[in-house]
């Protein structure tokens, strides 16, 4: 109940449903898209698994830099950076597909990190089962979303422009709120 009544958590349950109705939309669609632009199943296949070992390089980093930067601050970057790689992404160029295939990894692999952390670090280890068993369900509706919008957005209009537009500016205000939700402070009883 302490936790429901802080700012922080109805600034962060929307950040974590937003960016995961992005991630599943992207992530899924990832594959059509290239290929709807010409490149070849295989090399469409080969930008996954580089998005993947990208995925692996960001869990790292942002782990390194937990120690050192505060949290909110390193998510905000996951999600700043990945919004820059959907546009990357939409430019659809042999070097930006690969630059969208390092941001968006790195930006995917921290975000798995950093936000366990970032409720530990808001809320305590304590009570983090409780909040982590209510944000993921909260995260993982946004996965699966994210790829029924992309696939309806591509059905209505034949292709992925300005869905993944969408995406790339939900990223932003997903760092919004992010930003915004400055560690809660608590209150300690007043002296009898």
């Amino acid at each position: 109940r302490e936790v429901a009544r802080t700012r922080a958590l109805w600034l962060l349950l929307p950040a974590v449903l937003v960016s995961g109705v992005t991630a599943g939309g992207v992530t899924f669609h990832q594959v059509p898209f290239l290929m709807g632009h010409g490149m070849a199943p295989l090399s469409a296949a080969g930008i996954v698994s580089l998005y993947a070992l990208f995925v692996a390089a960001g869990s790292l980093l942002s782990g390194l830099a937990a120690d050192r930067v505060p949290v909110r601050f390193g998510l905000v970057a996951c999600l700043v950076a990945g919004s820059v790689a959907i546009v990357a992404l939409l430019v659809a160029q042999p070097v930006t597909i690969f630059l969208y295939s390092l941001l968006y990894g790195v930006s995917v692999g921290g975000r798995q990190t950093l936000e366990p952390v970032m409720w530990a670090n808001y809320y305590g280890r304590s009570s983090l089962g409780t909040i982590r068993g209510v944000a993921w369900p909260v995260q993982i509706v946004g996965f699966a979303t994210g790829p029924v919008i992309a696939g309806m957005a591509y059905d209505l209009v034949g292709d992925y422009l300005w869905v993944f537009g969408v995406f790339a500016a939900s990223s932003l205000v997903s760092a919004l709120l992010v930003l915004m939700a400055k560690p809660p402070v608590k209150v300690s009883a007043a002296p009898v």
